[in-house]
């Protein structure tokens, strides 16, 4: 599926911090603990079916990583010894696995999250201070570029994807499922309940409430809520009359016929004579 052209952050003029993307030039990602979905990326990865063989190569893989001087005949020797033991079996051991699969999403990957849908009434009212707020427009492929460069230059990942939304919850096994697909269940898989907010996450690993600095030209589209008071209003066209790349601004107003919102644009270099 070919990606939107446009992604948009819904913000409250109500908390400072979420001017800071236009008056600092910065994204903040968040760890999903703080997140109104208790689903979000807790989805648990199971440890209690796996034959021998799925098992010594987990755990295998698990020792390579943790003792990489060691050679790859002692990570497997390790993994067996631990199997034949029944260590991996205990259920003092299952139950830890479970609770470490699910804190780990939460401590370990920032997530900053998007919606191609800047029309939804339902957006603008759950993350956008009910429509008093603002959206911030930016260009898919800009984002996509920006996490590339970022990558390349500091080597701590960054990617954008896209939610997937399912009427099931997954079933996510630590032996038999491959780390995409593990990766895919716990931090892209969403209750069909938010299929509304089309979503799409720009991910930082290791960056749970990390600040990243973005380019000055990055936001390209700002909308301010169709219940944007007059002094937001006002502050909203301070910050982009110093902004030195003005990106366009447009008002959300109520349709007079239709649950639906109309968006106009405010040329804020002569606002001051706009009604």
């Amino acid at each position: 599926m070919a990606d939107p052209r446009y992604l948009y952050k819904f913000r409250q003029f109500g908390n400072p911090h979420q001017l800071r993307i236009l008056t600092q030039d910065e994204f903040f990602f968040s760890s999903a603990r703080h997140f109104n979905d208790p689903f979000d990326s807790r989805i648990p990865i199971r440890y209690d079916e796996g034959t021998r063989d799925e098992v010594v190569a987990h755990w295998s893989f698990f020792f390579a990583n943790e003792f990489p001087a060691d050679t790859q005949a002692r990570h497997r020797q390790m993994a067996e010894q631990h199997y034949d033991s029944g260590t991996f079996r205990t259920p003092e051991f299952l139950e830890r696995a479970r609770r470490v699969s699910q804190e780990y999403p939460l401590n370990n990957m920032g997530v900053f999250s998007l919606s191609p849908v800047f029309a939804n009434i339902l957006l603008w009212s759950h993350y956008s201070q009910s429509h008093s707020g603002f959206a911030l427009g930016f260009l898919t492929q800009d984002l996509r570029n920006l996490a590339l460069t970022y990558t390349v230059h500091t080597g701590q990942i960054m990617t954008v994807q896209q939610v997937k939304y399912s009427a099931t919850h997954p079933d996510l096994n630590a032996y038999r499922n491959t780390l995409q697909e593990r990766f895919d269940g716990q931090f892209l898989t969403k209750a069909d309940d938010w299929n509304y907010e089309q979503e799409f996450r720009i991910l930082l690993k290791g960056g749970t409430d990390q600040t990243v600095r973005i380019p000055v030209d990055l936001v390209r589209r700002v909308i301010l809520g169709c219940q944007v008071t007059e002094p937001d209003r006002q502050t909203m066209i301070d910050i982009l009359r110093d902004r030195r790349d003005q990106p366009g601004l447009f008002q959300a107003q109520r349709a007079e016929r239709s649950f639906a919102l109309r968006f106009r644009r405010i040329p804020y270099e002569t606002t001051a004579n706009v009604a």
